[in-house]
């Protein structure tokens, strides 16, 4: 496959680098992770509820999220819950778009009690104003599915690429990392995202348990801005018929 924008890795050990959304996402794609382009009214609501945030940030002390999260990040805070437009966009992401998510699913909602009759259940989502040198260790999520959306990347890929000498190893500065235990050898298998301005406007979406994490950036004095949160599953309840008639 030929792509448009190549980093030469000048380590000597080091493969070259594709940049870009469409070459950093496909192959996690081949994982089965939905990397796609959210449509505009969606994208929407979350930048008009990221910027209701940054402005109220400046003038006024705000409930966080830090105590719930991983990330070694000082500004954590939660967004509304998100409306029913927003959510009809969403939820066929997850189950259209994949069909490995589409199995987890089927997967996951087997050993419930109620396995026959649930609905997805989008939990509040929060933004992240990631600083230079902040970062989010190794994690995973609670439920079913999670999601990351690009809402703003300060800096160029190629600086944060060369801000170190080359090394051994194939930089991972500001990367977004996936990974897998394999419990037969206990060994961690990662893959890196080199995120850049081109990722604005994604949205990755993947099991909630799988693990991962976000490298330090260092050169921008800006904000690496990202919306995540969790989609659960819950039992199907006769307000939930009667709400989805109303929409119909």
């Amino acid at each position: 496959m030929k792509f448009d924008r190549v980093w030469k890795n000048p380590s000597k050990n080091g493969a070259d680098i594709p940049l870009g959304w469409e070459a950093q996402t496909a192959q996690l794609k081949s994982y089965g992770i939905v990397a796609e382009k959210l449509p505009e009214e969606a994208f929407d609501w979350f930048k008009k509820a990221v910027e209701d945030i940054n402005k109220k940030r400046k003038k006024e002390k705000l409930e966080t999220y830090n105590e719930d999260l991983a990330g070694m990040i000082k500004e954590e805070y939660p967004l509304p819950h998100i409306p029913r437009y927003v959510t009809d966009i969403l939820f066929p992401l997850c189950y259209q778009k994949s069909l490995h998510l589409q199995k987890y699913m089927m997967d996951y909602v087997q050993g419930l009690v109620y396995s026959n009759s649930f609905v997805l259940n989008a939990k509040r989502p929060w933004v992240n104003f990631m600083k230079k040198h902040e970062f989010n260790p190794i994690h995973n999520h609670s439920g079913l599915f999670s999601y990351i959306i690009f809402m703003d990347i300060p800096y160029e890929i190629e600086d944060e690429l060369e801000f170190f000498p080359p090394s051994s190893v194939t930089p991972v500065t500001s990367c977004l990392q996936f990974g897998t235990f394999n419990k037969l050898n206990n060994k961690f298998s990662p893959t890196q995202q080199y995120v850049d301005k081109s990722f604005v406007g994604g949205i990755l979406i993947f099991p909630a348990d799988l693990w991962h994490q976000v490298y330090p950036f260092y050169t921008s004095n800006k904000e690496r801005i990202t919306v995540a949160g969790n989609i659960h599953v819950k039992p199907l309840r006769e307000e939930d018929l009667k709400e989805d008639l109303k929409n119909e």
